[in-house]
């Protein structure tokens, strides 16, 4: 009896290592997952995104209205075409917010600037940026997401608009993924816990029944044993 008492709760202990194993390995290969498919959906969000925008660098006006080259002679060919003199911080990051719900990213954080090149003889200045855009960006932790703002090709505004870009960052990924994944996480603990709760009472239950059984023999050997010494005698 005490072998197999033993061999039970051996085979209990080292099935319930393995699950639990399985369940972390399962957790870890999960987050990682989760993990991937917001920075592939960010970066879909951000070249959609960067799309939309160069649309705009293809028309001539300053608010993305296109303009007549005769209409009035206003036509101004020093003012700037560019993405970030169009529009505020504020309509861009709407349209990435709406980007990010679309493919199911509806709480993601997120940091963006828009960056012109050869403007005045000035390389790589951020024309339009997030509060906490520079931040973010010089941390190199987290992975940019990169995306030209051209104009469509043969438009008016092609050879005019300069050289911009739309740089979107997400910081602490790992962590917006683990936000993501809390309810699953804490269900499985929960789970968790509910074997171990579960071994834990079997075991006690098998130890109490074993110590009845010793003291319920051990009450009959005495018994046996003070019946059988008078009658010996």
């Amino acid at each position: 009896m005490k072998r197999i008492f033993t061999v039970i709760t051996v085979l209990i202990s080292l099935s319930l290592v393995g699950i639990i194993a399985i369940q972390i390995s399962w957790l870890k290969n999960m987050l990682l997952l989760k993990e991937e498919q917001i920075l592939q959906k960010v970066e879909e969000a951000t070249k959609v995104v960067g799309e939309e925008l160069g649309e705009r660098k293809g028309s001539y006006a300053a608010g993305g209205k296109k303009s007549n080259l005769f209409d009035g002679l206003s036509f101004d060919l020093s003012r700037p075409f560019t993405i970030g003199k169009q529009l505020t911080v504020d309509e861009i990051r709407e349209k990435l917010r709406k980007a990010l719900v679309e493919r199911g990213l509806k709480d993601i954080k997120f940091e963006f600037g828009i960056a012109s090149f050869g403007k005045n003889g000035i390389e790589n200045y951020f024309e339009r940026q997030s509060e906490n855009f520079v931040a973010y960006y010089e941390n190199t932790e987290n992975k940019p997401f990169i995306t030209p703002l051209t104009a469509p090709s043969g438009s008016a505004g092609e050879n005019l608009a300069p050289n911009e870009v739309l740089i979107v960052v997400v910081p602490n990924v790992e962590s917006q993924a683990l936000e993501s994944l809390k309810w699953r996480i804490m269900m499985s603990v929960l789970f968790t816990i509910i074997i171990l709760s579960a071994f834990y009472l079997t075991v006690r239950t098998m130890i109490r029944q074993k110590k009845l059984g010793e003291i319920k023999n051990d009450f009959i050997n005495n018994m046996t044993h003070e019946f059988k010494t008078p009658i010996a005698t």
